[in-house]
C-alpha cells in the first residue's frame, strides 16, 4: 500500500516494495539477507503512472532481458540525438539503490516534511545496518 507525501510538488503515493531470502553460513544458519528483487515508486496524485520507478531484477524472466538489472524508469522525454524517447523505454543503469536513498530523496529534494528533527542520522545509521546484514 503507497504511502501518501505531501511535496513541495503536491500530493505523491510512494511505494517501496522488495522481496528478500535468507542468505545462509555453510552450517545452515542464516547471517544474512539476499535481495532477489525490489521496486520503489513515486507517482503525483494526478498521474496514473510513476514518475520515478527504481528497479532491481535479480533473475531475468526471459532470455531477451539483457537489460541493466538496477535501473531507473519513468514517463520523462529524454533528447537522444535527433528524437525523444521516453525514460520507460530504457533501463538507465543506477546501482543498488537502498530504501534510505529513496527517503532521503523525498526530503531532499522533494521538500516533504522529516517527522523527527534528526532524520539525516537516522538514514545514515539505517543504511549502515542494512549494508552490515548485506555481508
Amino acid at each position: 500500500m503507497p504511502v501518501t507525501l505531501s511535496t513541495a510538488y503536491g500530493q505523491m503515493h510512494l511505494s517501496l516494495r522488495l522481496h528478500c531470502v535468507p542468505a545462509d553460513d555453510e552450517d545452515g544458519t542464516m547471517t544474512a539477507l539476499r535481495m532477489v528483487w525490489y521496486r520503489y515508486a513515486l507517482r503525483p496524485q494526478e498521474q496514473r503512472e510513476p514518475v520515478f520507478r527504481w528497479e532491481y531484477v535479480g533473475e531475468p524472466e526471459g532470455a531477451d532481458e539483457r537489460w541493466a538489472r538496477h535501473h531507473l524508469q519513468g514517463p520523462a522525454p529524454i533528447n537522444l540525438g535527433a528524437q525523444y524517447v521516453s525514460l520507460n523505454a530504457l533501463h538507465v543503469p543506477t546501482g543498488t539503490v537502498p530504501i534510505e536513498e529513496v527517503v532521503r530523496f523525498c526530503i531532499n529534494d522533494l521538500g516533504t516534511a522529516p517527522l523527527p528533527e534528526d532524520w539525516d542520522a537516522i538514514l545514515h545509521e539505517r543504511a549502515r545496518v542494512s549494508r552490515s546484514l548485506a555481508g
